[in-house]
């Protein structure tokens, strides 16, 4: 078996200093924002990290908002010297995030390469680094994709596992959100030590992931994840065979018992849609409440609950304008038969959005309304005698 390829990657961020009159608007009325809301928006963030791209650079951050007019008057330079004329910066505002792409210059037949972007108004010059892109180490790969903070590591392990063997992935990145439990180091090796794992990335990830709703349903200021698909698909992914972004509770099975990428390609837009649902809190057996729960405990769901769409996609049948979003991609249509659904483990969900670390479900005594799913049984066996 080849030696996995493993990286902790370090973003090259630009934030407004806490000191200049410069901050985004919150975009949530003041009477629809939670207690924590202010305490959670990003305020500052203008690139959450930079990197090449084809003879550009791109910046990926949050979305400009009332900062775009900040951006509108800067000057851009890489190097320190080489000044990016405002005709070759294009400013994408996405939703909950931005791309913002600059053409760099060229002398003859070579074109600039960028290690520093400044970026200049009046008084104010910030800077940051220009990373490199991964595009050559995930081609042809099918990738598992997610953001963490403190899942275990025996969870993380099972996760990785159960996709490899079920959706025949080969690379792993995770976006590791500020975990406490363990070191980026110790994450890293975790999922590369995994057999079938040829690539592991862990993405050094410490940019607000911002708060969710509260009233009204408003889903508008939670840019962290947003930003991550965005910055995964433009500095990794690119080239990858498929994608399939989804949490550590989640397991993408199709009914077939084929590869999730296997619809992503033979689709009409290169993405494979599968609804969530929920795997309950019941344990097979008589389990003691102090021990790590497990996705091999749990097998049985309410056939009359469904859930929300997520999706495995093909980065090469996406156009530019097109977006990866949590539980969609932009300018597709969700069709309406199921050949597959990403089974959600209740039991393992955690409360780390309100920053506790408890589970967020009891468990539960199985009941004669629930189902046992067919297709993560014998998945999970796969992996039993895969040993």
């Amino acid at each position: 078996m080849p030696e996995t390829i493993g990286s902790i990657i370090e973003t090259n961020s630009i934030y407004l200093p806490v000191n200049t009159d410069f901050i985004r608007k919150p975009p949530r009325p003041a009477e629809d924002q939670q207690p924590n809301y202010l305490e959670r928006f990003d305020f500052h963030g203008i690139f959450s990290d930079v990197f090449s791209y084809e003879g550009s650079v791109i910046a990926v951050g949050p979305p400009y908002l009332n900062l775009r007019n900040l951006l509108d008057d800067s000057q851009f330079f890489v190097n320190g010297a080489t000044h990016i004329e405002h005709e070759a910066v294009q400013f994408d505002e996405l939703d909950r995030t931005s791309r913002t792409t600059f053409n760099l210059p060229s002398s003859g037949n070579s074109i600039t390469t960028a290690e520093i972007l400044t970026l200049k108004c009046n008084t104010l010059e910030l800077q940051c680094k220009v990373g490199k892109n991964h595009h050559q180490v995930f081609a042809g790969r099918n990738v598992l994709l997610t953001m963490n903070r403190d899942n275990s590591l025996e969870n993380i392990v099972d996760w990785v596992t159960i996709n490899v063997v079920a959706n025949e992935i080969d690379a792993v990145v995770i976006y590791d959100n500020r975990s406490e439990l363990y070191s980026k180091s110790e994450l890293l090796q975790a999922i590369a030590n995994v057999p079938g794992v040829e690539v592991a990335y862990v993405v050094d990830w410490p940019h607000p992931y911002g708060p969710t709703t509260y009233r009204k349903q408003l889903w508008d200021s939670d840019f962290g994840q947003y930003t991550a698909w965005e910055h995964a698909r433009w500095r990794f992914l690119s080239r990858a065979n498929s994608v399939t972004p989804c949490d550590v509770d989640e397991i993408p099975l199709t009914e077939d018992g084929s590869p999730c990428w296997h619809h992503a390609h033979q689709s009409n837009d290169g993405v494979f849609y599968y609804r969530m649902r929920d795997i309950e809190p019941a344990p097979l057996d008589t389990l003691t409440s102090s021990r790590v729960r497990r996705h091999s405990d749990y097998r049985f769901y309410n056939p009359d609950k469904v859930g929300s769409f997520k999706y495995t996609y093909v980065p090469s049948r996406l156009t530019s304008n097109q977006q990866a979003l949590v539980h969609k991609v932009s300018d597709t249509e969700v069709p309406n038969h199921q050949l597959g659904f990403t089974r959600h483990f209740r039991g393992l969900h955690r409360q780390w959005r309100a920053g506790i670390e408890d589970y967020t479900f009891d468990e539960l005594e199985i009941d004669d309304s629930f189902a046992k799913d067919i297709v993560l049984s014998e998945a999970l066996k796969k992996v039993s005698e895969r040993g």
